[in-house]
């Protein structure tokens, strides 16, 4: 019985405090997610752009 009370009157709280900002880290992850992504897509057309210009200067 007293493990149960030393759970929720010490270890709980402290769970509680650690994760109260979950929300927040989760929303800077998403916006960091989602510039990395553009990132990504922005790199893949400059190459795609870079390989066909490469391909189109091949036979000159």
């Amino acid at each position: 019985m007293l493990d149960i009370i030393k759970f929720w009157t010490l270890f709980f709280p402290k769970v509680l405090e650690i994760t109260g900002n979950i929300d927040e880290v989760e929303r800077e992850w998403k916006a960091g997610f989602h510039r990395w992504n553009n990132y990504m897509m922005d790199w893949k057309n400059q190459f795609n752009d870079y390989t066909s210009k490469k391909e189109s200067c091949a036979g000159l």
